[in-house]
């Protein structure tokens, strides 16, 4: 009996002293969590305008958008503003992204036309408020430079291409 109340003691001072140890007056106690959300600003074009839907994540725009769309034109339409497509974008970064549009002469191996682009520049906001900020359904039109021209043009298939391109972001 004398073992079991000694060994009893002993076990109840060791377990005292265990919770004394940890306490070291100290009231709370802290997790810190670390979660990196990666930087990115995308952007794309559509023939068509892009649904809502697709700007609420990236991988949703990403679905939603082309680097690259083949429009057709007939080329006395090109005396005015002719739609070929949407320029859309997503940006995470909480600082605005602009974008240049560029367009070439309209050019066959029988003749160019001077082309205008319409608009020339873009801007995708920035983020802020736990949102994306977008650039949504800027409608891209082209026309001849020079009216009349497209009308003279000699027999031919006139090809050209819009370039869009990253000037900040």
């Amino acid at each position: 009996m004398k073992k079991s109340i000694a060994i009893l003691l002993i076990l109840v001072l060791a377990t005292v002293g265990l919770f004394a140890a940890v306490d070291n007056d100290k009231k709370d106690a802290t997790i810190k969590i670390n979660a990196l959300v990666n930087d990115y600003s995308a952007f794309g074009v559509s023939k068509t305008a892009v649904v809502e839907n697709g700007f609420k994540s990236i991988a949703l725009f990403q679905k939603s958008v082309s680097s690259s769309v083949d429009t057709k034109v007939e080329m006395l339409d090109l005396h005015s503003s002719v739609k070929v497509g949407f320029l859309s974008g997503i940006n995470n970064t909480t600082g605005k992204v602009k974008l240049s549009i560029t367009i070439a002469d309209l050019v066959s191996d029988n003749g160019k036309i001077a082309m205008l682009v319409s608009p020339t520049e873009a801007t995708i906001a920035p983020s802020a408020s736990s949102k994306f900020g977008t650039l949504q359904n800027t409608l891209i039109q082209v026309k001849e430079k020079e009216t009349g021209a497209a009308a003279l043009a000699p027999a031919g298939t006139y090809t050209t291409t819009i370039t869009i391109s990253l000037i900040s972001g």
